[in-house]
């Protein structure tokens, strides 16, 4: 028995074409067989959705399933899914297969961690509010908006710097922020006391990087818009989407993504 033919991209909660190949002889002890959608994370398989069974007769059997709405985006190494047919006999060991299929996550369930999702960090001298114009964007695209900084205490030549940040939980992250763009957006700012400004900033989101997910277990990739002055730090979340699943393992392990990983900066200014 062996997948052949099955859609390798598709959207969360649209249908999908699945293709199973039953072959081999026929000795009278199939007793069912069945498919379902299989997530995968960290080389293990964590959790599953039926999708309904597979005729036993021999040959090529096209089926057209029914993604459920609220999957996570595929992602290398965190959120990997597969088509799985499993034969089931009444005797003796049964077999499956199975069939690589990204999955594009719906924009409605995009995941944003519990909490507020703006605030301040860090020192009081100045304070820094985030604001953006949308909250979420896309791999490849841009994330714009305003930052707008009031001075608490006196400010002498200090660089306004904007970054986008993420957080990576996982079995091999700790969990901290790493910038992934960053732009200065103010070189040697100064300001008194009780001085305000404001100003825009457009931030790239780089191809290849990991969009916003909530993935098996703990692990999870979030990402904030972070301004900072001094030791003040202004911050929004913003969600990313990846509506190509280039994140996904359909082709290959993007070495794009895995380098982007390893290069992240560990200062999360």
């Amino acid at each position: 028995m062996a997948g052949e033919g099955s859609d390798d991209l598709a959207t969360a909660g649209e249908r999908a074409k699945a293709v199973v190949k039953v072959q081999g002889e026929d000795d009278g002890s199939v007793d069912r067989i069945e498919l379902r959608l299989v997530m995968a994370g960290f080389g293990a398989d964590q959790e599953s959705w039926p999708l309904g069974p597979v005729p036993t007769e021999l040959g090529l059997h096209e089926l057209e399933v029914q993604l459920p709405a609220d999957l996570a985006p595929s992602c290398a190494d965190f959120v990997e899914y597969r088509f799985h047919a499993e034969l089931f006999r009444t005797k003796g060991v049964g077999s499956d297969a199975g069939s690589v299929i990204d999955i594009i996550g719906r924009p409605e369930h995009l995941f944003w961690p519990e909490g507020p999702r703006a605030g301040q960090d860090g020192a009081d001298s100045a304070q820094i509010d985030v604001t953006l114009e949308s909250e979420t964007t896309e791999v490849g695209g841009s994330v714009r908006g305003t930052v707008a900084v009031s001075a608490v205490e006196a400010i002498k030549r200090d660089d306004l710097v904007v970054a986008l940040a993420a957080t990576i939980t996982s079995p091999a992250s700790d969990g901290k922020l790493k910038p992934s763009t960053k732009i200065v957006l103010a070189e040697r700012l100064s300001l008194a006391a009780g001085e305000q400004r404001e100003l825009p900033f457009a931030l790239d989101v780089p191809e290849g990087v990991a969009p916003t997910l909530d993935g098996p277990g703990t692990s999870s990739i979030t990402w904030q818009v972070r301004a900072t002055l001094g030791d003040a730090v202004g911050w929004r979340s913003v969600g990313v989407l990846d509506p190509q699943a280039t994140a996904g393992v359909r082709n290959a392990k993007s070495p794009s993504l895995l380098s982007w990983l390893a290069s992240l900066d560990s200062d999360p200014r």
